[in-house]
């Protein structure tokens, strides 16, 4: 019998490919509870700063990368984007960023070891940049800006998407808690929102007792425990790291 994983990511995140040895033991579905929203407005204070003295980029998701080229190329600019992100160091979270960037023909030269924001910080600090712009989450946390604003370097933070719950959300969780073994959160927010859906449907948290839950980081980690669930913690924070761990589950 195979396992049935929820994957909780959002609607367009979830093109990475499932390894042969994975999907033979596991049936693996995304079931969006949030989806990814543009903010348009932002494009112009990027390219702005662009043109200006920031030295140094650094993307926290995938998304963040998708979403500032989908922006570049709806607004006829993708190739003076790209032309002006070769000429800057690129810092990015973890591989599947990198990668994303990759797919653009960009080369990042900013990897930290373990995928976190915190230690993409102290990474960035080590290439002695300047000036460093994020375009990221509205909802992203504040600790790399931290990091790097005590070391001196000055940090311009723009939002270029935001989070909206997923139109088929609810439907979702209900599926989740009613057809699969294990649930892969994938963000803190995402903890929240499901979370939520569950109280206003006046569904216990007992519920998820049964079920294998798995956090892509810790800090969706510790989301969880502040409401009693533990979850396993793939060794890399990535979906590598994730299809790593479902591989050796027994």
């Amino acid at each position: 019998m195979k396992y049935r994983v929820a994957l909780l990511r959002p609607s367009s995140s979830h093109e990475d490919y499932i390894p042969y040895n994975v999907a033979q033991k596991f049936v693996i579905d995304n079931l969006p509870i949030l989806e990814i929203v543009p903010i348009e407005k932002s494009l112009p204070r990027i390219i702005k700063h662009l043109e200006g003295d920031v030295d140094c980029i650094a993307f926290m998701s995938k998304n963040a990368v998708k979403t500032l080229m989908i922006l570049g190329k709806k607004y006829g600019i993708l190739e003076y984007l790209l032309k002006q992100l070769t000429t800057r160091k690129l810092a990015a979270i973890g591989e599947s960023t990198a990668k994303m960037l990759i797919k653009y023909g960009l080369r990042p030269t900013i990897l930290p070891k373990r995928f976190t924001s915190i230690d993409l910080g102290y990474e960035i600090i080590k290439h002695r940049v300047r000036k460093v712009l994020i375009p990221r989450s509205q909802y992203g946390n504040d600790r790399i800006i931290k990091i790097l604003s005590e070391h001196g370097i000055e940090v311009v933070n723009i939002p270029i998407y935001t989070l909206k719950v997923h139109e088929r959300a609810y439907e979702n969780v209900r599926k989740v808690l009613e057809n699969y073994n294990i649930i892969v959160f994938t963000s803190s927010l995402i903890v929240d929102t499901f979370l939520n859906i569950m109280e206003e449907n006046n569904i216990k948290i007992n519920t998820l007792k049964n079920k294998i839950i798995v956090s892509i980081g810790p800090v969706t980690s510790k989301k969880l425990e502040l409401h009693g669930i533990l979850s396993l913690v793939p060794r890399k924070f990535s979906m590598e790291g994730i299809l790593e761990l479902l591989r050796n589950l027994t």
